[in-house]
């Protein structure tokens, strides 16, 4: 968009028109649960005993979600980030959620761990999102292990080659 400014000299110039409204949205679906024990989240260092005291078992209902991605919609440079203080495959309306994005023309961005065994989500988010970023952290089992606190490494190997196919 270009707005009309009014040079010194009296002459019309046209300058790109600024929006204010965020080129990013992270929005926090889930907070608390997460499979993994990451070395650099706040979730992953603490016991998961002990994250429903820190942090609290909190999910997004899809109402909201809707009345959030409804705003974005109405600003087309703008991506939704789904990004929790927890793991986002963990949300029971992700599935949802993703063909809510698509059909709204919401440009969309998932941050996950990658860590399930549902390959039907996986499949949703695959057709129904923009981008998918999986957290790795680790070349091999063992780095994985040490960074992300579980022995998954294989699993998300397989996730990403699922994923691959799906896209």
């Amino acid at each position: 968009m270009m707005a009309a400014d009014q040079a010194a000299n009296g002459a019309m110039t046209l300058a790109p028109r600024v929006s204010l409204f965020p080129a990013i949205v992270n929005v926090e679906v889930l907070r608390g649960r997460c499979p993994c024990r990451c070395v650099h989240c706040p979730v992953g260092l603490v016991s998961p005993s002990a994250r429903r005291h820190h942090f609290g078992f909190q999910t997004m209902e899809f109402s909201l979600f809707q009345r959030i991605a409804d705003e974005i919609a109405e600003h087309p440079s703008t991506v939704l980030r789904i990004h929790s203080t927890g793991e986002p495959l963990l949300w029971r309306h992700l599935p949802q959620a993703a063909t809510y994005l698509r059909e709204q023309a919401v440009r969309s961005w998932l941050f996950t761990c990658g860590v399930t065994t549902d390959k039907d989500l996986l499949r949703s988010i695959m057709e129904d999102l923009d981008i998918v970023e999986v957290s790795i952290d680790a070349v091999n089992a063992g780095d994985y292990r040490a960074t992300k606190g579980v022995n998954a490494f294989d699993r998300v190997k397989r996730n990403l080659d699922y994923m691959a196919c799906c896209s």
